[in-house]
């Protein structure tokens, strides 16, 4: 599907100022399409699954992109995933950083952690009050950057709360562990997590017709 210019340009301004600032979700995009958009200046990339990401990857490396992992995170896959890609923002067990722990990675993986609002919540994501523990095992993993957090709202609760909320952690924990990356904020609510101070937003259907 072709780019819709005039939304990738205004998401583009928006977050000219942070650094990534945008990872475009290209989970259901040809490699022409990502292609478009290297050649507009766009290098970050999110995909949710490794099998359909792999062959885009792989058509573009010789192309500076920096990609991300945003999917569902299986152990048995992290091999793969550390080979192929730059970041992981969807890490929510410690099993998870174990596991990275035992890779041999010619340079450390950078991660997100990604939380969700309440231990009682349906959402993907480690409960806030495990987080602590969560945060020092990844910090202790010499394969692991730590950047940051990943959040996904619950469309069914009041979107700003929520990023309010996850704000105030970030800025809680930002210097306890040098995090840089909060991580929050897609087609439908991305200007409201801007506005709550994500430093990273991921998009996808709004670009793309």
């Amino acid at each position: 599907m072709p780019i819709i210019e005039s939304a990738f340009k205004k998401i583009k301004t928006l977050t000219q100022s942070l650094d990534p600032g945008l990872v475009v979700v290209t989970k259901k995009q040809t490699v022409q399409d990502i292609e478009t958009l290297i050649h507009e200046g766009q290098y970050h990339f999110g995909e949710n699954y490794l099998q359909a990401a792999l062959p885009k990857i792989h058509a573009l490396a010789h192309y500076p992109c920096q990609w991300h992992f945003i999917g569902q995170v299986q152990t048995n896959k992290l091999k793969l995933i550390c080979e192929h890609f730059h970041w992981i923002q969807s890490i929510s067990q410690q099993k998870q950083i174990a596991r990275i722990g035992q890779l041999s990675l010619s340079t450390p993986i950078n991660i997100c952690i990604q939380v969700r609002s309440s231990s009682h919540s349906h959402q993907s994501g480690i409960a806030i009050n495990e987080l602590n523990e969560l945060l020092d095992a990844a910090k202790a993993c010499t394969q692991v950057r730590l950047r940051g957090l990943m959040y996904l709202a619950d469309p069914e609760q009041a979107v700003v709360t929520q990023f309010e909320k996850i704000a105030m952690l970030f800025h809680h924990y930002q210097p306890l562990y040098h995090l840089d990356t909060l991580s929050m904020g897609m087609s439908q609510d991305y200007q409201e997590a801007l506005a709550c101070g994500a430093t990273m937003i991921r998009i996808g259907r709004n670009l793309f017709r």
